[in-house]
C-alpha cells in the first residue's frame, strides 16, 4: 500500500522541536502522471503500472559506459506539493530539497547499461541519483544528466534505495541551486539499515521550469515515491 503521513521523518535529540512539516507526504510516480518523454534512443517498448510498481520494458544502449541519465528513457513528471497538488517552484524558495525512494521488483538493472534513476532538472541538466549497472557491476550512483559518481552495490531483494536531491532558492535571483546528491541503499524498508551510500560534490545554478525525472534503461520494475523538504520550521522559539 502507499506510505503514509510523514514516514522516514528524522525525530530531533537536541531539545528543539521537530516538525513533521518540515517533509511533505510521500507521493507515488505513476506512468498517469507522466507529462513528457525524452527517448532519443527509442529505448521504450512499453510502460504500465502493476498496483504501485512502475514497469519499463525496453533495451539498453549498446556499447561502453553509457549509463548515466542522458542515456536512457526518461519520463517528466510536474514537481509539485503532495499536500496541495499545487506545483513548486524551487526558486520561490519554499523547499531546500527532493527525496525519493526507490524499491525494485522482479527486474532490477543488472545488466551492461541497464539503470534507474530519478532527478530534479530543468529539461537540459540537472542532477540524479538512483541504481544501475555499468560495464561491470552493479552500483548505486549520483551525478549530474552526463556524468555520475558511483559506488559498487550488489542488490538484494528487500533493498530500497534512498535519493536527496537538494533544490533551492539561489540568492533571491530566477536561478535555483540543484544538488548535490545523496544516494543510500538501506537493507530493508522496514527497519532500514544503511549499506552503501553515493555522495556528489556536484551541486548547479540552474534556471527554467524545473520537473521531476525517472530515467530508464533496460526491465525495470520499481515502486517511486517522493516528497519535498521545506525550509526548516523554527526550532529557536
Amino acid at each position: 500500500m502507499p506510505l503514509q503521513g510523514k514516514q522516514l521523518q528524522g525525530v530531533g535529540t537536541g531539545g528543539g522541536s521537530s516538525s513533521t512539516s518540515d517533509f511533505s507526504d510521500w507521493k507515488l510516480l505513476k506512468v498517469a502522471d507522466i507529462t513528457s518523454t525524452s527517448d532519443s534512443g527509442g529505448l521504450e517498448t512499453s510502460k504500465a503500472m502493476s498496483g504501485n510498481e512502475f514497469q519499463f520494458r525496453g533495451s539498453a544502449p549498446s556499447g561502453s559506459n553509457l549509463s548515466n541519465p542522458n542515456d536512457g528513457c526518461l519520463y517528466n513528471f510536474a514537481l509539485t506539493d503532495p499536500d496541495t497538488g499545487s506545483a513548486v517552484d524551487p526558486t520561490a524558495g519554499s523547499i531546500v530539497g527532493v527525496e525519493f525512494y526507490l524499491k525494485f521488483g522482479t527486474n532490477v538493472p543488472n545488466a551492461q547499461n541497464e539503470q534507474c534513476n530519478v532527478g530534479v532538472w530543468n529539461g537540459t541538466n540537472g542532477n540524479f541519483g538512483g541504481f544501475k549497472h555499468n560495464n561491470t557491476a552493479q552500483q548505486v550512483t549520483g551525478g549530474t544528466y552526463t556524468a555520475q559518481v558511483v559506488t559498487t552495490h550488489s542488490h538484494s531483494s528487500n533493498n530500497v534505495y534512498l535519493v536527496r536531491v537538494d533544490a533551492m532558492d539561489e540568492d533571491g535571483t530566477s536561478d535555483a541551486l540543484i544538488g548535490p546528491v545523496n544516494t543510500v541503499a538501506f537493507d530493508d524498508a522496514g527497519s532500514p539499515a544503511k549499506m552503501k551510500a553515493r555522495v556528489t560534490s556536484n551541486a548547479q545554478d540552474l534556471g527554467g521550469t524545473f520537473t521531476l525525472a525517472l530515467v530508464f534503461a533496460g526491465d525495470c520494475d520499481v515502486t517511486v515515491y517522493y516528497r519535498l523538504i521545506s525550509t526548516p520550521t523554527n526550532p529557536f522559539s
